[in-house]
This record gives structure tokens, sequence and C-alpha cells, in this order.
């Protein structure tokens, strides 16, 4: 399992790296609006993203345990503090579950067959981990960090499961801003409510990067 998640994390560097290079590419000449050329945000994505590339699987997170910032500012002006908090609430239906497993190629009984997923150790059909997780997407891609951000890496843990129609609440909270770079680990949570009782059905970290404003530090330590 670690080989296969090592492989896995591997590609999937590699598939941002290859997306970056071509956006780079892309802004090469390119002129915004006011007809100013872009080649410094050019040079700026550019020194960033090789700064993260020194990241392996292995530590990814590790840069957590050093000293950080209290406070970051993208590049709209926003000012994010450590302790920054947001969440999005949804409940997942049937036929989206259906359609996810069909997207996902994951048509496990017990997520699509209602007799089968009966039988099974949930007693009946369950949403998919990677579903209900993808809320986490959700909140920091339109929330906080918000637009423009570019999720990192994700650690997470599934402690219960997800029954379709239930409500699910998705907490993200910023717990680290590295020093140097434009790198937030946010504390991720998906709380459900059963039978009045808060359930947290998984939790773990997430890793973003956004834009940082103009002039603020971007170089690796």
């Amino acid at each position: 399992n670690e080989q296969i998640h090592t492989h896995l994390l591997h590609y999937y560097y590699s598939l941002i790296f290859m997306i970056n290079l071509r956006l780079l590419r892309s802004l090469n000449g390119v002129k915004d609006r006011n007809g100013s050329h872009l080649l410094e945000r050019k040079e700026r994505m550019k020194t960033v993203n090789n700064s993260l590339m020194k990241f392996n699987d292995r530590n990814i997170h590790s840069h957590i345990k050093r000293q950080g910032r209290n406070q970051i500012t993208k590049s709209d002006g926003r000012v994010l503090s450590i302790g920054d908090k947001d969440s999005i609430e949804k409940s997942f239906s049937e036929e989206e579950v259906l359609r996810f497993s069909e997207m996902s190629l994951d048509n496990n009984p017990i997520h699509v067959d209602k007799e089968k997923a009966a039988l099974g150790p949930f007693g009946k059909r369950i949403v998919h981990g990677y579903l209900f997780s993808s809320l986490i997407s959700g909140v920091l891609g339109t929330k906080t960090p918000g637009i423009g951000s570019i999720y990192r890496s994700q650690e997470i843990k599934f402690n219960s499961p997800i029954y379709l129609e239930e409500l699910v609440t998705c907490k993200v909270s910023l717990i680290h801003i590295h020093a140097k770079l434009p790198l937030l680990t946010f504390s991720t949570e998906l709380w459900v409510n059963r039978m009045s009782k808060e359930i947290l059905a998984a939790e773990g970290k997430a890793a973003v990067l956004i834009e940082e404003e103009k002039g603020k530090p971007s170089s690796d330590q």
C-alpha cells in the first residue's frame, strides 16, 4: 500500500508540474487588460513551483513543524491569519452517488446495490469516501483560501461511513503558514449529525498553494 501511495503521489506531482509548465508557456508574451506583460508573474510562479518541487511525498506536511508566519496576504489583498475557519454543507443523493460511481469506476455494491449493501457491514448503501471528502476542495477552492488556490496535497483518515442523504459539514481551519513560501496547511474535518449526535466522519490535513501579494516572500528556506 505504501508503494502504491508513493507512486500515486509521484504521478500527482508530475501532473501538477506539467500543468504549471503549460500555464507558464501560455503566459509568455500574453498581456493583461492594462496591456502590461505577465512575465513577472510567470517568473514568480516558476520560482514558487521550483521550490515546492523540493518537497517529496514524505515531507509535504513536515514544514508545519517549523516556525511559520501568523498572516499572509493574497494577491487580491485578502489577509489570511492562523485560526481562520470556514465550512460548507451538503448531502449526497442516490443519483449523485451513482454518477460518481460511473465516473470513478468504483461500482462496489456497498455504494450502488441496495439489496447487497443491506447484507454488508453497514446495513445499507454508503457514500464513496472520496465523494463526500471532495467537499474539502469546495471549501478551499471557493471560500478559504478561495479563488486561485491550488490544492497541493491531502492527508485523510475515514472514521465513519456517510449514508445517502445525510447532511455532511466540512470544516477547515488554517493551522500553519510557511515562513517563506505561499504554502498554507489546513486541518480538515467532515462531520455528520446522526441521531442527534455529532460524528467526525473523516479528518486530516491539506496543503494549499496561493498566489501571494507582490513584494512578499516567495523563496524556499
